[in-house]
């Protein structure tokens, strides 16, 4: 039988993983596959949009733009 466990957990400095497995598998010999899907740290994601586009609008106050392009719309 074939059995998919998920764990998502923060890996320590020391890098070392211990896992413990449900009671649901059987004791003996077992085959078992490590994939590590790296995922970039989704906390940021706003701060990082931030400083990317720091600078881009140099037109005008950017602020007083969308204020008028909402005022088109009403």
């Amino acid at each position: 039988m074939l059995h998919t466990l998920t764990y998502e957990f923060d890996l320590p400095q020391d890098r070392t993983l211990q896992l413990k497995l449900p009671d649901s598998i059987k004791i003996g010999k077992h085959h078992i596959v490590l994939v590590i899907d790296e995922k970039e740290d989704k906390t940021d994601d706003f701060q990082q949009l931030l400083n990317t586009t720091r600078g881009i609008w140099q037109q005008s106050d950017g602020l007083a733009y969308q204020q008028a392009l909402r005022s088109e719309w009403e």
